[in-house]
């Protein structure tokens, strides 16, 4: 476990946690992290590498719609 310090200005912390929350369960879509436990998350192990160029263009899109 990491402690990890944010600075930020003109945000509040509603703010910042509604943008960490999306982007970790962004990474859960993807299936680059699974939850253990209600706010425990591990890395996937069985994340399947990209084999060829047309993959990531599918994936990218994914990420960006």
């Amino acid at each position: 476990m990491k402690e990890i310090k944010l600075r930020f200005s003109d945000v509040s912390i509603g703010e910042m946690k509604k943008v960490m929350t999306a982007y970790v369960n962004a990474l859960v879509r993807q299936g680059f992290l699974h939850m253990t436990k209600k706010g425990n998350y591990e890395v996937a192990s069985n994340h399947v590498p990209l084999q060829t160029v047309d993959e990531a263009f599918k994936r990218d899109a994914f990420l960006f719609h």
